[in-house]
């Protein structure tokens, strides 16, 4: 062989052993990075479960082994660990030779308290020789708190304050289940200006109309408690509004967000409200309102026959609390006239004229016994028209109303009417039949008969009664040979 072909052998042999030598140590030439990253970059897991593998996914075996650390970013690190543990703000993941998968474990901390979710963030940070980072190198995760907000909702529609009971009410309000943290409930007051402060005020206090309620830890409930402000004048019942208007914390609004509640005046309390009475196509009904110190300031009333005619008496009173004038109608009016404590005179003016006026007498045991009615005639005199004589029974009850007209040409006068009351129950009569005059109560007590007898009819009205548990009457039933009316009466 020539030497020129000898040593072409010697060059292809050498460059064959070399070739050789790199498939057995590819480490020691051009080797290709491993890739290094997490499998995806957002988890989510739930407080009360454990063991959640964190994966980190390699695009080739590994050929050599190696370490992967991860770093912790998190301000919540007391809701969880990990395995391996955190140290110094890492976790050094171990890589063995043709591993492609790695993962390390996080284990949250589940508790008891509603304290919201826990974010977490892991990024791979360095790596061993011969691992070059991937893409997604960070990892986002979500603790989600197990613990649900408790819904709060009020217990009670209305809450009833009565003015007198000093130690007040304590308005409840509930809660779904038992709170797993703090919070705060705001509830809003309506209806209450020039209310509170005069006539109530709570606890908590309320600022700028508006209750904060501190919720904490394990409480099944709260309570606002309203205390009223009493006083011994009759200044009506007042309803304040109250509505959850806003929620933080541990709680949530729930369904029932609005209450109520309704300052009862003890002044007021119990007294006559009104009445209506009704029977076949006609209807009558009456309402009343009082001043402070409890006298009548209004009397509304409608009547139906079947047409409707309604209407307000309001009643006017001196600095001594004697009523001297109600007003019927922007046109109508009525003057009282007193006399040593007593109304001796009635004047009644339409437009500013005088179109009646009555005279009063008193019989020996101080009941009005007779009211003389003279009416303007056509030729502008005022003349007697009617006379009304009143028989009284000794307890102050009236028993008998006797009308009569002038005979004319004579001092004599002729009876048309008589109206008597009788068979009276033991049983105190918020409503009077016979309203003679608006200071005096001819009906102290509730009648048990009614007798009419004019105009050639004769009827008779047998009275039955029920009662509410305070044994006020609350319905009236009236039997007679021509049918029956039934009357409902209210109160305050």
């Amino acid at each position: 062989m020539k030497p020129l072909k000898l040593l072409f052998f010697n060059l292809l042999f050498l460059s064959l052993a070399s070739c050789s030598d790199e498939l057995e140590n590819p480490t020691q030439t051009h080797q290709v990075p491993i890739l290094v990253q997490f499998f995806n970059n957002q988890f989510t897991a739930n407080e009360n479960l454990a063991d959640y593998p964190m994966t980190i996914v390699m695009h080739k075996p590994a050929t050599v082994a190696g370490i992967i650390s991860v770093g912790v970013t998190s301000d919540f690190n007391e809701a969880f660990t990990t395995e391996p543990a955190i140290v110094d703000g890492q976790i050094q993941v171990p890589v063995a030779v043709g591993q492609t998968v790695v993962s390390f474990k996080l284990n949250p901390h589940d508790n008891d308290d509603l304290d919201g979710n826990k974010n977490i963030l892991f990024t791979i940070k360095q790596l061993s020789e011969g691992y070059e980072l991937g893409e997604a190198i960070q990892l986002n995760v979500i603790i989600v708190d197990d613990e649900s907000p408790a819904t709060v909702y009020f217990l009670d529609e209305e809450g009833l304050l009565k003015e007198n009971i000093t130690e007040g009410i304590y308005l409840p309000l509930g809660f779904s289940s038992i709170t797993k943290g703090q919070g705060a409930i705001e509830v809003e007051l309506t209806s209450a200006q020039g209310v509170y402060g005069t006539y109530f005020t709570t606890e908590p206090a309320a600022i700028n109309g508006k209750i904060t309620l501190t919720v904490e830890r394990d409480m099944s409930s709260v309570f606002i408690r309203f205390i009223p402000l009493n006083n011994a004048l009759i200044d009506g019942h007042h309803q304040v509004q109250l509505k959850i208007t806003s929620v933080t914390g541990s709680v949530v609004s729930g369904a029932n967000v609005t209450s109520q509640i309704k300052i009862i005046d003890d002044e007021l309390e119990g007294k006559a409200k009104g009445y209506s009475v009704g029977a076949g196509n006609w209807s009558y009904k009456r309402s009343y309102e009082y001043n402070q110190d409890g006298t009548v300031s209004k009397i509304h009333w409608e009547q139906n026959t079947p047409g409707t005619l309604a209407g307000t008496y309001s009643y006017y009173y001196n600095q001594s609390g004697q009523v001297i004038k109600r007003v019927e109608s922007p046109f109508t009016e009525i003057l009282y006239t007193w006399e040593a404590g007593r109304i001796v005179k009635e004047e009644k003016f339409t437009n500013g004229v005088l179109k009646r006026y009555t005279l009063y007498g008193y019989d020996d045991a101080g009941n009005v016994g007779e009211a003389a009615i003279h009416d303007r005639q056509p030729n502008g005199e005022l003349t007697l028209s009617l006379l009304h004589v009143y028989l009284h029974r000794t307890d102050g009850n009236i028993y008998k109303q006797l009308t009569y007209v002038p005979i004319e040409g004579s001092e004599e006068y002729a009876l048309i009417s008589t109206r008597t009351f009788d068979l009276y129950l033991d049983t105190a009569n918020p409503f009077s039949m016979m309203d003679i005059l608006p200071n005096v109560d001819s009906q102290p007590n509730l009648p048990g008969s009614y007798r009419v007898e004019e105009n050639g009819h004769d009827i008779l009205y047998q009275f039955s009664y029920e009662f509410d548990e305070n044994g006020k009457p609350i319905r009236r039933t009236a039997t007679s040979s021509t049918g029956s009316e039934v009357t409902f009466y209210e109160y305050y």
